[in-house]
């Protein structure tokens, strides 16, 4: 059967058993994809937390806002290590879009 057709049937997109509820897998494979793509995020998180470090320091280093990545401006960020629109941006009430 053409994987079309068994999503029609309602059967499992892997091995043909009942698909669950509103899904195209049944619970066996669904559950078995969430712990292999938990096991990924978490081999990887050491990796990613790295690489934001070392691009928040090297944007320190260089003045820059350490969240977009301008120039900061001494007199307008004072003593802050992200710039005006990044601060009003992350300080905003929520449903509000400075940016348009």
């Amino acid at each position: 059967m053409k994987p079309k057709g068994r999503r029609k049937a309602g059967l499992c997109w892997d091995c043909h058993n009942k698909a669950a509820r509103g899904k195209t897998r049944c619970r066996k494979h669904l559950t078995n994809d969430a712990a292999t793509s938990r096991k990924y995020r978490h081999s990887i998180r050491k990796e990613i937390n790295e690489f934001y470090q070392k691009r928040r320091r090297e944007r320190l280093k260089k003045g820059l806002c350490t969240h977009c990545g301008r120039p900061l401006d001494k007199e307008l960020d004072g003593g802050y290590k992200c710039c005006v629109l990044c601060r009003n941006h992350l300080e905003r009430p929520m449903g509000v879009d400075i940016w348009s």
